[in-house]
Parts: structure tokens; sequence; C-alpha cells
């Protein structure tokens, strides 16, 4: 990490458990904010990454069946 707080797409998908292809795949989607320096350079904001984290923890298991 920089200085800046901005991350590589490798640190991001260490972080995440992914592969890079996903991430990169999602920050397209725009399901991740990213920052696009050029063309071929993508970085990520620690405190976005973060928040993304914070938010698929937050969310429920897809496949657990509903109590009743």
């Amino acid at each position: 990490m920089n200085s800046q707080g901005l991350l590589t797409p490798n640190e991001v998908a260490d972080r995440l458990t992914i592969p890079r292809q996903t991430l990169l795949s999602w920050a397209k989607e725009g399901r991740i904010p990213s920052i696009r320096l050029s063309r071929k350079t993508v970085r990520f904001l620690v405190t976005d990454v973060d928040q993304f984290i914070l938010q698929m923890s937050s969310r429920s298991p897809v496949n657990t069946p509903a109590t009743v």
C-alpha cells in the first residue's frame, strides 16, 4: 500500500480471498468502487475496500434455509 491509501488489484484480491480477475470484473460492473489511473492501471481506496467488506459481511447468507 502506498501513502495515499491506494491498493493494487492483487492486494485487494488477497484481502477478499478472490481471484484478481473476479475483482476486476466487479470493479468494471461497479460492485466495488475503483479508480482508473490509466487504461491498464486500476487502484482501490483502502476505505472503499473496508466498506465493501463490511457490506458483504452484513449480508445474510444466501444458501441457508429460512427458519419459521
